[in-house]
């Protein structure tokens, strides 16, 4: 079952950035995102310096990376539905760290090749999407509904 949180009340105007939860939430989700953008850098030229990849190889990985969204954005939804969003978020980070530290750790051993590069950036794919949807399920019940449009961001 889903764990409730109630937001804030309405009727104090207290800023976003004093809800303990929000704050909790938003920096997880920073640290996250950071470490997304960083090995969307990092990994493909990783495969291009060192495995010498292609252009259509290095093109593969960015898109294994973003397939994951057509295919696991509905699953992705109702296991969030159906499961403690905030231990679905860590579950997520833990398995993205996971896969990416594998990654030095396979190439010290000298074993990287392409296809596991792919494999972990499909598989870093399919956390992400579960990650992001658990998080824009989780915000609602966090958030009063004037800081709603300030609390999603951008995206």
């Amino acid at each position: 079952m889903t764990q409730q949180l109630t937001p804030p009340t309405t009727g104090t105007r207290t800023s976003l950035w004093r809800s303990r939860d929000f704050l909790l939430l938003w920096s997880g989700q920073t640290v996250s995102e950071v470490g997304t953008r960083i090995s969307g850098v990092a990994v493909p030229l990783l495969a291009a310096g060192v495995l010498d990849a292609t252009v259509f190889q290095v093109s593969l990985l960015t898109f294994l990376a973003w397939l994951p969204y057509l295919f696991f954005s509905l699953p992705a939804g109702m296991l969030a539905d159906r499961v403690d969003q905030r231990r679905l978020m860590i579950g997520c980070d833990l398995g993205r760290a996971a896969l990416l530290l594998s990654v030095p750790v396979v190439a010290l051993a000298g074993h990287l090749t392409l296809a596991f590069l792919y494999a972990v950036v499909g598989l870093s794919g399919v956390l992400t999407v579960a990650f992001t949807v658990a998080y824009r399920s989780l915000l609602p019940a966090l958030v009063p509904p004037e800081h709603r449009p300030a609390a999603a961001g951008p995206g």
